[in-house]
């Protein structure tokens, strides 16, 4: 599937580099819930001991099997299920499992690993019926006794009770020979140093660094059908902005990163809030700005100066009146003011629960209405004045994105028929 972002040069390839792209999709699946901060990580560092214990040498094999894992999770943010994930002896989450596994089907460079994602809790004593591929059953099991071996360390289960739990299950649950692995290392889920090398030393063009920050994108957009377009639309949005002022390419780039990450926050945000059908109360809103604060810290180390404060300003206002830091028109860059005119845009042409796409008219009149008070006001007018191109582009990028959703949304529909039920 197109990724939408245009891909240049080689050497500008490093604007997100692959461990910190890493890095980025661990600390946003932290915020789905608190109880799981850093879980992916610490299953990933645990899976990755297991796997050097089970004699693993192939570097590329560890690295993709451990990316798997740091992703296991990715669908919880599309389902319900959360609480689940956090008590231990729920050990067949079935909703999120699947959604993780379509996730990496559609949108990421691992989609060979992504049976093993969507096994992740299946019980061994059947895992035989449902995959034929014996390698990606062991996967899925190390994963699945490492992610359980988490959950328990972080309730602060003692080593009787952690042993206790696995031996009652071994032979059906888990794999006698991998509990016996798990038993056979050093527990610990701190990042292991020689874990942080192999992942540092990780190879992938930038067209696979931004697929997968597509797949983190859309565990969050693809929440419901209504927020499927938001941030394609706010990136071909700024993107055609940024070029109709005359920016250079690497530029364009950096703003259209900018806008793929800008509502990473929105993981921390209950959906009950965000897709609102009423006004929103002070209280609620007050949540609803954290989203900026949480995704500055999602991203802070991680990425450039230049394209952090993009993502994270798309919310100020040039009067000194939006938020969270109160910055004036003095404070805003060029590419934070375009990425500023693109969201709201975006906002106003898309779909929502609690709204249909307004008209054009409506459109203009409202963007030109916050012009130079709210939001700069060449970028507002060349918005306006590009408005059929800008939202043909939209419409033309969004479309896959649509099918990709309702396919999914499909496809899920059989796989829980298949698999719900064990």
């Amino acid at each position: 599937m197109n990724t939408s972002v245009a891909i240049l040069d080689a050497e500008q390839s490093a604007a997100i580099k692959p461990y910190d792209m890493f890095e980025i999709m661990s600390n946003t699946l932290s915020y789905v819930e608190p109880r799981l901060m850093n879980h992916g990580k610490r299953v990933a560092n645990l899976t990755f001991k297991m796997l050097k214990a089970l004699g693993y040498s192939k570097d590329s094999q560890i690295r993709k099997i451990c990316v798997a894992a740091l992703l296991h999770d990715i669908g919880a943010y599309k389902t319900e299920e959360i609480e689940k994930l956090v008590v231990v002896d729920k050990h067949s989450p079935w909703d999120h499992s699947i959604y993780s596994y379509l996730f990496l089907k559609y949108f990421s460079p691992l989609k060979q690993m992504a049976a093993a994602v969507l096994f992740h809790h299946a019980p061994y004593n059947i895992l035989a019926e449902l995959e034929p591929d014996a390698e990606l059953r062991q996967i899925a099991q190390i994963i699945f006794i490492a992610d359980r071996a988490d959950i328990l360390s972080q309730s602060g289960a003692d080593t009787q009770r952690f042993n206790q739990y696995f031996e009652q299950r071994r032979g059906t649950v888990f794999c006698p020979e991998l509990l016996d692995v798990l038993f056979s290392i050093e527990l610990s889920f701190d990042d292991d140093s020689e874990y942080i090398q192999l992942m540092q030393e990780l190879s992938l063009n930038h067209e696979q660094v931004l697929g997968y920050l597509k797949m983190t994108v859309s565990s969050i957009d693809y929440r419901s059908r209504h927020t499927v377009n938001h941030t394609i639309g706010t990136e071909k949005a700024s993107e055609l902005l940024a070029t109709l002022a005359g920016l250079d390419a690497a530029t364009v780039e950096q703003i259209q990163i900018g806008a793929m990450v800008h509502d990473l926050g929105k993981t921390g945000v209950p959906i009950d809030i965000l897709e609102s059908n009423k006004r929103l109360s002070p209280e609620e809103m007050d949540i609803m700005k954290t989203h900026i604060n949480l995704t500055h810290t999602i991203l802070k180390g991680h990425i450039s100066e230049e394209i952090l404060n993009i993502a994270s300003r798309h919310h100020e206002k040039l009067n000194g009146q939006g938020y969270v830091l109160g910055l004036n028109a003095d404070e805003l860059s060029l590419p934070e003011r375009i990425l500023a005119v693109a969201d709201v845009f975006s906002a106003l042409y898309g779909v929502r629960s609690y709204k249909k796409s307004l008209p054009a008219d409506e459109i203009k009149s409202i963007l030109l209405s916050m012009k130079d008070e709210h939001l700069d006001g060449r970028i507002v007018q060349l918005a306006v004045d590009n408005y059929d191109s800008i939202t043909a582009e939209i419409d033309r990028a969004s479309a896959p994105l649509f099918a990709a959703y309702d396919n999914m949304q499909n496809e899920y529909v059989e796989l829980h028929k298949r698999y719900g039920k064990l």
